[in-house]
């Protein structure tokens, strides 16, 4: 049975992105200003640009983004991210190996590679810092096809802490369809109970492999519209290591667009 999906992808336009619009859920405070604003930066590319305006050909995705605090300092946690994407990616996992979710929680990354070594669908890293101290540790990511199953499909994104002893992280991203639209949902655990936040992350999706004779792609586009249109309802941060002058919850919101030139 085939398990292909579309979906879109939660990135934008090296050019720039759309303004955001914060909103904050303040313990003690019914002020509808957000203090300790943050910075979220996202960037992309999709290549090729230049698609077909009608039917999909393989693409692969780069994905950079950043968190600061505007004024400095430690920032809050990223921990959820929603997605909602019209049609224009597919993804494809019809017969490619899968990895559990529960192997890569007990492994740490080089041997969650060997482990997984078929399933893996990217690579990145990502830099991680810590409001108990000055301290910033790189994290190499790898991605992981978690397998289609009743209409879900779901990404696993492994990372490796390295203070003060190697600890599996693992994001999980569950992409379905939700109507006419791709609905995502990307959930990052608390970090070393908390102490950690993201502080920047970059990552590729290139994989392409064979199911019998035929060259399957984990990533998929076509170009219909000059764009891959993004809306972000909501992506959640969190001040679990309790900085005062921050927000207890942030939710920023956003519309994104990746530009295509459509061929054909």
């Amino acid at each position: 049975m085939s398990t292909l999906l579309m979906v879109g992808l939660s990135v934008s336009a090296d050019a720039g992105t759309q303004r955001y619009v914060s909103t904050c859920t303040l313990s003690s405070s019914l002020s509808a200003e957000c203090p300790g604003r943050i910075e979220f930066d996202l960037h992309a590319r999709v290549s090729p640009e230049k698609r077909p305006a009608h039917g999909l050909t393989p693409v692969a995705a780069q994905v950079h983004g950043t968190i600061a605090n505007e004024g400095g300092g430690h920032p809050p946690a990223l921990r959820e991210a929603i997605v909602d994407v019209p049609e224009g990616v597919a993804i494809d996992t019809d017969r490619l190996p899968t990895c559990r979710l529960r192997q890569l929680r007990t492994v740490e990354i080089r041997a969650a590679r060997r482990l997984c070594r078929s399933a893996i669908v990217g690579r990145g890293v990502a830099h991680v810092g810590f409001g108990s101290s000055e301290a910033v540790v790189g994290s190499p990511l790898t991605l992981f096809n978690g397998g289609t199953s009743y209409g879900e499909t779901r990404l696993l994104i492994q990372g490796s802490i390295a203070t003060p002893a190697p600890t599996p992280v693992v994001a999980v991203a569950k992409i379905s369809r939700k109507r006419q639209s791709l609905h995502a949902v990307l959930r990052i655990p608390p970090i070393l109970e908390g102490d950690g936040s993201l502080l920047d992350f970059s990552f590729t999706i290139d994989r392409r492999f064979m199911a019998g004779r035929v060259e399957h792609s984990y990533l998929a586009a076509y170009c219909s519209d000059d764009a891959l249109l993004v809306n972000l309802p909501s992506v959640t941060f969190r001040n679990e290591t309790h900085i005062p002058g921050q927000a207890g919850t942030t939710v920023i919101k956003g519309g994104l667009h990746l530009p295509c030139t459509p061929s054909g």
